[in-house]
């Protein structure tokens, strides 16, 4: 509703509940706001699907990329999740655009490559993967994360050739590390937080 950002001072005169300066904080700490957001009405399993409110928001989200082979890979991702019957999240708030340091083609190369490794940790049972893009003045923030059985070794992830998916597997990693060493100004960060390994990737507007 504002050209606010996160560098310059927010007032809201007429606060109530505070939406906006949640959402502003949110934004500032570089977290999607809706997020972790849920309506009264999803828990109407007899009125409304949960299957349908998820495809729902995924569209909306979707909606917002205008850079279509984006779009492409995420409805494909999306709907690869749903076959395998990982829970999935997609919050995109504004439209994102291909307007960053970073080549398209190393971006669809990078997302899907986090997207994949998300999928193949989740736990078979209750697995869950959340996919946050969030197109600012200066950078998009992209951030892919899922649930675990077991927390992964951080310390491990950073070896060249580490993987644990067996002999000759696993090069995700190393090409991944190998895009964004080679874009200017982008940097990538991995975490734990609340049960979930977070995998964040930061680009600058060109």
């Amino acid at each position: 509703l504002t050209p606010w950002h996160a560098d310059r001072i927010l007032v809201d005169p007429f606060c109530g509940s505070g939406t906006f300066a949640i959402e502003a904080a949110l934004m500032a700490a570089g977290i999607a706001p809706g997020m972790n957001r849920h309506f009264t009405a999803q828990a109407w399993k007899n009125l409304i699907d949960e299957k349908l409110w998820q495809e729902i928001q995924q569209m909306d989200g979707l909606n917002h990329i205008t850079l279509y082979p984006l779009r492409s890979l995420l409805t494909a991702k999306l709907a690869d999740m749903r076959k395998r019957e990982i829970h999935s999240a997609l919050e995109v708030l504004y439209p994102v655009d291909s307007k960053v340091m970073m080549e398209t083609e190393d971006l669809l190369r990078s997302l899907g490559i986090l997207i994949d490794n998300a999928m193949e940790a989740a736990p078979q049972m209750a697995g869950t993967v959340r996919i946050v893009l969030l197109q600012e003045e200066k950078e998009l923030y992209i951030a892919v994360s899922n649930n675990y059985d077991r927390a992964p070794e951080l310390s491990a992830l950073s070896r060249k050739g580490y993987t644990t998916k067996g002999k000759g597997r696993g090069t995700g990693l190393t090409s991944y590390r190998r895009i964004v060493s080679r874009c200017k100004g982008c940097v990538a960060r991995t975490y734990l937080k609340d049960g979930y390994f977070v995998q964040e990737l930061r680009l600058p507007a060109a």
